[in-house]
Parts: C-alpha cells; sequence; structure tokens
C-alpha cells in the first residue's frame, strides 16, 4: 500500500467511526481506559458514590466500568453517565485496586467533546466560549458595578478596601480564580486584607485568567492546558515561589499543572500557607479580636482539597479552627460528601445536585453550629443556597474572611 492510498484508508476509517458515533481513542487513552479492567464488582465504590439513590442506581462508578469497559464504547451510550458524574473522586479513594475513574469520566468527555461536540450542552458551548475569548469561566463584571458590590461586601463586616497590589517581582502570587474574581469577591478582598496584615511579600496578576479546571472538566484539554501556561509564564515572570489559593478547585488543578508542566513553583491554599509558612502559633500571635462570646463552627470538606490534593487539608483546617480564641470546633457528619457543586454536573442533572445540596444542608442545619466554614467558593455558593432555602440563620465563609474576623474584627456584624 502506498503512502497515499494508506492515507486514503485512513481517513474513511476515521470518518466512518465517526458517522456511527464510536469514539476513537489514542494509544494513550486505551492505556487508561485499560484500567477500567481492574475493577473486581466488588460494589465499594457504588456503595459510596453520592448519586446512587439520587438517580435510582442510574448512576455509579461500577456501571462507568461497565458500560466503557465490557461493551464497544459509544458516546451515545455514555454521555449520560459521564456527564452525571460529579467527580468527586470518592469511588477511587475507596476502590480496593484504585481504578481512577474521575480521571477516565474526563478522558471520556475529552473525546466526545472531539468527536461529537454538537452533543455538548449548550451551557458548556458557552462555558468553552467565555473561556475562550475572556479567559475566565464567567462574563466579566462591569468595573464600576463590581467595586460597588466590593464596597458593600467590606462595609457589612466593617473592613477597610486595600489597594489591588501588583509588583514586578514577588515571592507569592495570590490567584483567586474565576469566582472570586467576577463573583465572590469578598473572598479576594479578604486574602488581599490577610496577607497585608501577615505583611506578606505578594502581588496580584495583572490579568490572571482561569486556571483551566472548567475547560478539562467540559473536555476541552488543549484549552486547559493553554490557560494552565498561561498562569504559570505570568507567575514565572514575577519570580514567584509560591503561588497562593482559595479556590479547592484551582489548587489542585494548579498543583497538577505546575508539576506536570515542571513549573518549579509551589502552589498552596491559604489553609496550607497559615501552617508551613506562617505557623500557626505565630498566627496566633498576630490575632487582635475574638468574638465576645464563643462561637460553634463546622468544616465543610472540598472535594478538591481533601482527595484531590490531600487528606492534610483537614488536618490542618481543623488545627487552625481549634486554637482560634472562643471558638468551639463542631465535626459535621459527612463533612467530606460532595455538596453537589462538582464536575459541572449541576449544568446537566440539576435536579439531583439539588438534592445534594439539599442534604448538605440539613446535616449542617443539625449541628449546633452557627458557621461552616468552606474553603471553596464553587461550594460556599452550594450551601449557602441551599441553607437559604431552609430558612436557616447559618452563615457560610471562606476560611480568608473567617480569619479577618480575628484580625480586623466585624463578629457583630455576622
Amino acid at each position: 500500500m502506498t503512502e497515499e492510498e494508506y492515507k486514503e484508508a485512513e481517513e474513511y476509517i476515521n470518518k466512518y467511526l465517526k458517522d456511527h458515533d464510536v469514539l476513537i481513542a489514542t494509544p494513550e487513552e486505551d492505556l487508561l481506559l485499560d484500567r477500567l479492567t481492574a475493577c473486581i464488582n466488588c460494589g465499594t465504590c457504588t456503595m459510596y458514590c453520592p448519586l446512587l439513590d439520587l438517580t435510582n442506581g442510574e448512576l455509579s462508578p461500577r456501571k462507568i466500568a461497565i458500560e466503557v469497559s465490557r461493551t464497544e464504547p459509544d458516546w451515545k451510550t455514555v454521555r449520560k453517565i459521564v456527564y452525571d458524574c460529579t467527580l468527586c473522586g470518592k469511588c477511587e479513594e475507596v476502590c480496593p485496586e484504585s481504578v481512577p475513574v474521575p480521571r477516565i469520566v474526563k478522558n471520556i468527555r475529552a473525546r466526545i467533546l472531539r468527536q461529537s461536540p454538537s452533543s455538548m450542552l449548550p451551557e458548556y458551548i458557552a462555558m468553552q466560549k467565555n473561556l475562550t475569548e475572556m479567559r475566565s469561566a464567567y462574563i466579566p463584571m462591569d468595573e464600576e458595578d463590581k467595586q460597588d458590590y466590593i464596597e458593600d461586601d467590606l462595609e457589612n463586616f466593617g473592613w477597610t478596601k486595600t489597594a489591588d497590589k501588583y509588583l514586578e517581582k514577588a515571592g507569592v502570587v495570590y490567584f483567586g480564580g474565576c469566582q472570586a474574581r467576577e463573583r465572590l469577591f469578598l473572598i479576594r478582598e479578604s486574602v488581599k486584607l490577610l496577607l497585608e496584615a501577615l505583611h506578606v511579600d505578594y502581588s496580584l496578576l495583572e490579568e490572571e485568567g482561569c486556571c483551566g479546571l472548567p475547560a478539562s472538566l467540559i473536555g476541552d484539554v488543549s484549552l486547559s492546558d493553554d490557560l494552565a501556561n498561561s498562569v504559570i509564564k505570568k507567575c514565572k515572570e514575577k519570580q514567584a515561589k509560591i503561588v497562593l489559593t482559595t479556590c479547592a478547585g484551582c489548587t489542585a488543578k494548579l498543583k497538577e499543572d505546575f508539576q506536570k508542566f515542571e513549573a518549579g513553583i509551589d502552589v498552596k491554599h491559604l489553609i496550607e500557607y497559615i501552617i508551613e509558612d506562617i505557623g500557626l502559633e505565630a498566627f496566633k500571635k498576630m490575632i487582635k479580636k475574638s468574638p465576645p462570646t464563643t462561637i460553634t463552627v463546622t468544616l465543610h470538606n472540598p472535594c478538591d482539597l481533601h482527595r484531590g490534593s490531600g487528606k492534610y487539608f483537614v488536618s490542618y483546617t481543623e488545627q487552625i479552627l481549634k486554637n482560634l480564641p472562643n471558638i468551639i470546633y463542631e465535626t459535621l457528619p459527612d463533612a467530606e460528601r460532595c455538596c453537589g457543586a462538582g464536575g459541572l454536573s449541576d449544568l446537566f442533572i440539576p435536579d439531583v445536585t439539588k438534592e445534594l445540596q439539599k442534604q448538605k444542608a440539613i446535616d449542617i442545619q443539625a449541628t449546633p453550629a452557627s458557621i461552616v466554614i468552606a474553603p471553596c467558593p464553587r461550594c460556599i455558593n452550594q450551601i449557602e443556597e441551599g441553607l437559604h432555602e431552609m430558612n436557616s440563620e447559618k452563615k457560610v465563609l471562606d476560611m480568608s474572611m473567617f480569619l479577618n474576623l480575628f484580625l480586623y474584627g466585624g463578629f457583630e456584624n455576622l
């Protein structure tokens, strides 16, 4: 067969497979899919999947393994189960064979996007457009309106706005992420205030952009890598030693990509930074305020922190909370169960993720805590909405906001 004949045959085969909705895998993708054959059908993952009961058994990691590895995978067969998944990672955590179901799900999403983009949700396509054109998961808010929101948020706590800080070189770069930059402004402002109080040599990025996580969840690997490399380049230009984060998703994604692309820069969530770089005892000496009476708090553990980055996050966070004056720490039952905000599944199965949200709100409401700490903007949105629908008076705070209360006050405004 001549080279030209081989090329024609290859084009014909690829067109035939695509026209018949057969997902074509690269050799690397085949190796990943082969990990599904390690599934021993023990059902452990099924017992722990937060979506099993809510979907009447329609979704479980075991079903993903069966559909993909036991049959000829085509996008019509696997589309629903891979987009339903919240990618919480509990299945891989409990699997006796450590089958990487979340990685496989993301891989199949990428193949569906590559071969059958017309099957994508309109919401996914809109997000992909935002990420491509504006380098953000959200359409940026009008700057004047944004500043009005920021001033109102800070005034609610009695805090003073600090100017954005852009240095040519800085040891620490704070990467807030799309939500803190375009929606939950108080998280970004709280971190700035906190770092100023701690006398940290830090800088923001002039054009921060997205970390690439939403693009990877959609399945656009190329766009995800492009966004991640853009962040790496900007951080290197500032000669940063540490990239500081407050978003659980950004933390896990940047940790992975900074290692993958050998950036040579540490990525640390604020909680890590407080424990490892500031030091708990040093932070305690900086505390100037305390609540007039004891406050009971509890903790929601975001999936992308304790499973996506490391179990030590739970210990680190509890150490901080247990060492704050006049604070009683109450453990939240099933604190690590997904709140429904993960994997973009809220766009695909909103009714089901609302049930996860409701379960989380019920668990929190049952505790004596008046404040729940959720070190992730996506989780904060999800949990706040759930509690609001229960007419609950409990507050949901990011760790940066909570710690600022001990440095700048504002307990009376909770």
